[in-house]
């Protein structure tokens, strides 16, 4: 009996009377558990999805069973390290269903901000800050936007720099699923052209 539960077992035999008797026992029968220990998961990037799918992926590499399908109840999306409690639903009938713990450390996106260049004559007004362009290496994750940046121009140093961008996925600040680096934009001052 391989399903778990009570079984009762009776026995029956010839005593030495030439009786028979018969007697019955109770037997609980156990599932099988097993104890699931996952490696650390330490190699997966903010994409502004979740990243459940990937995570079994290779809890199931670890852990290959064909027993039990894993299943994660919370989405797993910002960057942050997660202490993730996975179940072990069980696809056989003699198995028990039991869970793991998986240490997972997902990484904020790598972004670079390069303000973009600018060439002016001398004597001509210098543009608004706001008006100066800027690009990024990357695409950002996946529903998000650049919701505001701050770009300064030094003409004393001839640099634009950016700084303090709000990234948003609908309402939510997400800036910190990301690791920001920024390159600096040049700025060439000309004369002005005889006329």
């Amino acid at each position: 009996y391989s399903n778990g539960g009570n079984v009762t077992i009776e026995i029956s035999y010839t005593d030495a009377y030439n009786t028979t008797v018969t007697t019955s026992f109770e037997v609980k029968v156990e599932k099988i558990k097993t104890t699931i220990a996952f490696d650390d998961i330490y190699y997966l990037t903010y994409t502004g999805l979740s990243l459940n799918d990937e995570i079994i992926e290779e809890l199931t590499a670890q852990f290959s069973n064909d027993n039990y399908e894993y299943v994660i109840e919370d989405p797993i999306i910002n960057a942050g390290v997660y202490n993730v409690t996975v179940k072990a639903i069980s696809k056989r009938v003699n198995y028990a269903d039991t869970e793991g713990t998986a240490k997972v450390t997902v990484k904020g996106k790598e972004i670079t901000i390069k303000p973009g260049s600018l060439t002016i004559n001398i004597g001509e007004q210098l543009p608004d800050p706001s008006e100066l362009a800027f690009s990024t290496t990357s695409e950002l994750g996946v529903g998000d936007t650049l919701d505001s940046i701050t770009l300064t121009a030094d003409y004393e140093v001839k640099t634009i720099t950016a700084s303090n961008p709000v990234i948003k996925s609908g309402n939510e600040i997400v800036t910190s699923n990301y690791t920001l680096t920024y390159n600096t934009g040049n700025i060439t001052i000309k004369s002005k052209p005889l006329t």
